[in-house]
C-alpha cells in the first residue's frame, strides 16, 4: 500500500472513528468490533474481498502495518485522564467522585474513602509524571 493511502486512513478514517474514544467506557464489544473495523478497513483499502479468506497477519503484512486501534484508544485515555486531574475542574471533582455539601456517614464508608483517597494519590502521580505514559 501506497503511503498516500496509509496517510489518508490514519488521518480521515481514524480521526472519525475514534472520536472522543477517550471519554467513553469501552466494552469487551466495543473492543472487538473496533478491531474487526480495522480490519475491513485495511482489507477494503487493499481490495481484498472477505471471500479470499486471506488471514489478518497476512493482511497486516500486505499494509505494512500493526493492529494499534486499541493502543490509539489507551494512550488517548491515559493523555485525557492526565488533563483532567492535573486541573481544578468539575470535571475532575467528577473523576474523582466528590459531591459538594455531602457528607458520608458510617464506617464502611469511611474505609471506602480513606482507600478511595489513596487511589487517588496514586493516580494524581502517575498524572504528573507525563514521561511513564
Amino acid at each position: 500500500m501506497d503511503l498516500k493511502k496509509r496517510i489518508g486512513v490514519k488521518c480521515t478514517v481514524w480521526s472519525v472513528a475514534l472520536y472522543g474514544a477517550e471519554t467513553r467506557t469501552m466494552t469487551k464489544a466495543d473492543r472487538e468490533r473496533l478491531e474487526v473495523f480495522e480490519m475491513w478497513v485495511w482489507q477494503r483499502m487493499e481490495k481484498i474481498s472477505w471471500v479470499d479468506k486471506v488471514r489478518n497477519v497476512e493482511v497486516f503484512q500486505k499494509v505494512k502495518e500493526n493492529r494499534n486501534s486499541l493502543n490509539t484508544v489507551q494512550q488517548q485515555k491515559l493523555i485525557w485522564t492526565g488533563h483532567t486531574l492535573r486541573h481544578e475542574l468539575i470535571l475532575c471533582d467528577i473523576t474523582e467522585g466528590r459531591m459538594l455539601d455531602q457528607t458520608t456517614r458510617g464506617q464502611k464508608r469511611l474505609q471506602n474513602a480513606k482507600r478511595r483517597h489513596e487511589q487517588e494519590l496514586r493516580k494524581h502521580e502517575e498524572a504528573g509524571d507525563r514521561n511513564r505514559w
